[in-house]
C-alpha cells in the first residue's frame, strides 16, 4: 500500500502491530495526539497547529486508503484558559478491508507457530 506521507505510513504500522482485537463492528481505536508526537518523532513543527493538521491529513489519508472508515476528534480545553487546547483524542474507526486483513494475519501467523 503506498500511501503519501511519512506519518500515515506510522499510523497504519501502529494500527497493524495494535489493532490484533479486530472486529468489524464497534472498538474504535483511540489514539492522543502527545501520543502520536512524543513517538513519531514525526511532528517537528513549531506550530501545534500545524502539527495537528499534518495528522489530520494523514488520517484522511487512511480514510482514502480504505484503512479506516473514519474517525473522530475529541479536543480537550484547558480549564483555566477555555481557548488552549490541551490534547486532542482521535478515536479510529477501522474499514472492513483493514479488519478482514489484519484477521487473515493473525489466523497465518497462528498457523506458523503451530
Amino acid at each position: 500500500m503506498e500511501l503519501p506521507t511519512q506519518l500515515a505510513r506510522w499510523l497504519l504500522k501502529q494500527l497493524h502491530l495494535k489493532f490484533t482485537f479486530a472486529s468489524r463492528f464497534g472498538n474504535p481505536f483511540k489514539i492522543c495526539y502527545s501520543t502520536i508526537k512524543r513517538d513519531s518523532n514525526l511532528l517537528n513543527s513549531s506550530e501545534e497547529r500545524s502539527n495537528r493538521y499534518d495528522v489530520e491529513m494523514a488520517l484522511m489519508k487512511l480514510v482514502e486508503a480504505k484503512v479506516l472508515r473514519d474517525f473522530d476528534r475529541q479536543t480537550v480545553f484547558d480549564d483555566v484558559n477555555k481557548r488552549k487546547i490541551v490534547e486532542v483524542i482521535y478515536l479510529l474507526h477501522p474499514a472492513a478491508e483493514f479488519v478482514d486483513e489484519v484477521r487473515q494475519a493473525n489466523t497465518r501467523q497462528k498457523l506458523e507457530k503451530k
